[in-house]
This record gives structure tokens, C-alpha cells and sequence, in this order.
């Protein structure tokens, strides 16, 4: 093919996406997802970056490990329903049903709450029970506790504004304004000479995040319309539970792969020796940024096209994230090799020895990001009990590698694991969306074709 043709032919491909309204309303939206992502990815850099620098080495540990903790249970108290409600929202609009898509938002709202209440509470009574068990030095994660509740009631309603084309609002809170909060407390202390305590850090963080919530809860309720009576029977609520469980399982097992191995590090080394690996996931998951900003906008957007049966729509969708997403992954994963050492070293003296850590976990949420939405794809097309068997099995051997890699190898096992379990369960759900839906949501799709 001669240049003139291929220019010719991309003109003509630019032409015909301009003139598409949903392609263009994804390629709006994504855009702004990924300014808000990218400015809370350099938040969230400097976030961990301040607080280790406003902390001592033990605390700083202590706060990687009770923020991973919080972070993990609360996907555990979300029920699944933060997903749900980028499937039932579209679904039901899509259906000409806005009593109940409300009537079904207002449910998951009230669930989201209940759970979350109820594992903060189960923390708190836990963690005698650890102190008896010799465990040391545990009153800072009873703070940690009350952040499980703000954190689980953000991510539903940031979802439920999502679903609804609110993009802007449903980011802006956590992603940047709380961490800005972080920050600004950390260089509230350094210049009164002052060390932060993983405790005080982790109440200065609920408190906010649950302003930010609240804030939030009114443009949800008003985007929703007018409140109307239930439509939902005892049936329908037990339904959508039974719906959502499958969402729940596979967004646990997905938390897994980001927190859990922090968790089982607290449990096997010291804070000191946890604070230079929390660092270097933190760095890591930067990789996943511009799938996370096109997830943003593409779920309820998968929904929308398979209620309406428009598949060949949803491959160009996906094709587009794939390209989206896989040249600036590839780019950011380069740089991250090349500049890993000093990167790690403007955490602290020392935080370098994560240095290999670093790069296994850069290869593995790179590699999840160039796989595209595999998760959305099957969750939000019917197939989340497939997922999340997929999940389980997968996640179920990255446990046992790290159980058994971490009392050997420390760090790096743990990394080995999380790399394992991606690499895993993107290949496995790949296969099946082919399989099931004839539909590849991964940069391997441009062979296919």
C-alpha cells in the first residue's frame, strides 16, 4: 500500500468517527476521564511521595499497610453493587424504566452503607483478637476502620454520577481534591517539624472523604430526577443482589491483585521493609491510568450497545480503546525502566532496593491495561458468573505463590504473584469474550482483523 493510500484511508476512517455520535461522545468523555486521571496520578505521586517524606520509615509502612487494608475491605463491603449500577442504570434508561432505574439506585445506595458500617465494625473487633495473637502496635488501624465506610460509599457514588454522564463530578472528589488534602497535610507538617502518625493520617482521611461524599450524594439524587415510590419488591431486591454477587466476587479478586499483596507483606516483614514496596506499587499502577480514564466512559456505554443488540458498534468501540490505551501504557512502562532507581529514591534513602519489584508489577498492570476492558466487556454482557470463576481460580494460585514465594523472597515474591495472577486472567477472559460474545476487547483484535 502506498502512503498516499494509507493517508487517504485514515482521513477517510477520522471522517467517519467524527460523524458518529456515540464514538465521539467516548472519545469526549475518555479525553476528560484522562485529564482527571492523569492529574490524580500526579496526586497520588506526590501523595505517597509527602507522607513518606512527613513520616518516620515504621509509620510510613503502617500506613501502606492499613491504607491497603481499608482499601481491599472496602471492595469487599461494596457488595459488587458499584458495578451493577453501570449495567442497571443504562439498562433500564435504554428500556424506557426510570422509575426503577432509580428505584434501583436508591437500593444500592442503602446496601452500599449497610455493609460498609458493618465491616468497619468487623474490623474494629478483629483487631483485639490480633493483638492477642502477638501482634504489636495495632491501635492505628482502628482509624483505618472508619475509612473503610467514605471510601466504599465514594466508589458507588462516583459509579452511579458515571453511569449517568457525569464524569467530571464522579472523579473530581476523590481523585483529586481528597488527594490534594493528603498533600497539603503533609506539607502542613514537614514545615512545622512535625512526623505524622498512620492513625492521625488515616482520620484526617475519613473525615474529608465523607465531606466529599456527601457533597457528592446531592448531584447523584438530582441526576436521578424526582424521587419516586418503590418499584422494587423483596424479589427484586434478592435479584439484584444475586446479579451483583458474581460483580462482587471478581472486583475483590481484582482488589486483590492491588492491595492484598501489601497485606500479606505487613504480615511476614517489617513496616520498614513494607514502605518501599507500597511505594513501588503505587508507581506501578500509573501504568493502568489510561485504561482506567476509558473505563470511565466505556461500561455503561458496553451496556447501552448489547441491550441494543448492536455488536459490531461495541468491536469499534473496543477497538479504539485498545489503540487508545496501549501506545502511552508501552511509553509510560519504558520510562518507568529507565528511571525506577531515582524515581524510588525521592520516596527516601533506601526505597531503591524496590527497584525489581517495581518492574514486575510495571510489566503486570501494563499488560492488564493493553488487554483493554475485558472485565467491563463480560460483566456488563451477562457473563460476570464466568468472570468471576475465572478470577477466583487464578487469584486462588497467586495466593499460594505468594504465600509461598514472601517468607523466601520477600518483596519480589510478592510481585511475582501479582504479575502472574494478570498476566492469568486477562488471557483467560480474552478467550472467552472471543468464545462467548465473538468480540476481543484487547490490542490483539488489530491482528484479528
Amino acid at each position: 500500500m502506498s502512503p498516499a493510500v494509507a493517508i487517504a484511508r485514515a482521513r477517510a476512517r477520522l471522517a467517519t468517527l467524527a460523524g458518529d455520535e456515540l464514538l465521539a461522545k467516548l472519545a469526549h468523555g475518555g479525553l476528560t476521564a484522562l485529564i482527571i486521571k492523569i492529574g490524580a496520578a500526579g496526586l497520588s505521586f506526590l501523595m505517597v511521595l509527602m507522607l513518606a517524606r512527613a513520616m518516620s520509615a515504621e509509620e510510613y509502612g503502617r500506613f501502606g499497610f492499613g491504607f491497603s487494608l481499608a482499601m481491599f475491605l472496602s471492595v469487599i463491603a461494596s457488595l459488587g453493587l458499584h458495578t451493577g449500577i453501570l449495567r442497571w442504570w443504562p439498562e433500564f434508561t435504554a428500556k424506557k424504566s426510570p422509575d426503577k432505574a432509580v428505584a434501583v439506585l436508591v437500593f444500592g445506595l442503602l446496601w452500599s452503607a449497610i455493609a460498609a458500617v458493618g465491616m468497619a465494625v468487623a474490623l474494629g473487633l478483629a483487631i483485639p483478637v490480633l493483638g492477642w495473637s502477638g501482634v504489636a502496635g495495632l491501635d492505628y488501624l482502628y482509624a483505618a476502620a472508619l475509612l473503610i465506610v467514605p471510601l466504599t460509599l465514594s466508589e458507588y457514588v462516583a459509579s452511579a454520577l458515571r453511569a449517568q454522564g457525569s464524569v467530571v463530578r464522579a472523579l473530581a472528589a476523590k481523585d483529586i481534591i481528597w488527594r490534594a488534602g493528603f498533600i497539603a497535610l503533609a506539607i502542613y507538617a514537614i514545615g512545622a517539624a512535625m512526623s505524622l502518625s498512620a492513625g492521625g493520617v488515616f482520620l484526617f482521611a475519613a473525615a474529608v472523604l465523607m465531606g466529599l461524599v456527601l457533597l457528592q450524594l446531592g448531584r447523584m439524587l438530582g441526576g436521578a430526577g424526582a424521587p419516586v415510590r418503590s418499584v422494587l419488591t423483596a424479589k427484586d431486591g434478592l435479584e439484584l443482589l444475586r446479579t451483583a454477587l458474581p460483580m462482587w466476587g471478581a472486583s475483590v479478586l481484582f482488589a486483590f491483585s492491588q492491595y492484598v499483596d501489601v497485606v500479606l507483606l505487613g504480615m511476614f516483614i517489617s513496616p520498614e521493609e513494607v514502605g518501599p514496596y507500597f511505594a513501588a506499587t503505587r508507581v506501578a499502577n500509573v501504568l493502568g491510568l489510561m485504561l482506567i480514564a476509558a473505563n470511565m466512559v466505556a461500561a455503561p456505554i458496553i451496556s447501552r450497545l448489547f441491550h441494543s443488540d448492536e455488536h459490531a458498534r461495541m468491536q469499534q468501540v473496543l477497538r479504539m480503546i485498545a489503540i487508545g490505551v496501549t501506545v502511552p501504557t508501552l511509553l509510560a512502562f519504558g520510562l518507568i525502566v529507565v528511571t525506577g532507581v531515582p524515581l524510588l529514591e525521592t520516596f527516601g534513602a533506601g526505597f531503591s532496593e524496590a527497584y525489581v519489584p517495581l518492574i514486575l508489577l510495571s510489566a503486570a498492570f501494563g499488560f492488564n491495561a493493553v488487554c483493554g476492558p475485558t472485565g467491563y466487556l463480560l460483566q456488563m454482557t451477562g457473563h460476570q458468573r464466568a468472570y468471576a470463576q475465572i478470577m477466583l481460580v487464578t487469584y486462588g494460585f497467586t495466593l499460594a505463590i505468594q504465600l509461598v514465594l514472601i517468607p523466601t523472597i520477600g518483596t519480589t515474591g510478592a510481585a511475582i504473584g501479582t504479575l502472574f495472577g494478570l498476566v492469568a486472567w486477562n488471557l483467560w477472559a480474552r478467550h472467552l469474550a472471543l468464545t462467548k460474545l465473538n468480540l476481543d476487547p484487547t490490542i490483539f483484535s488489530l491482528r484479528a482483523r
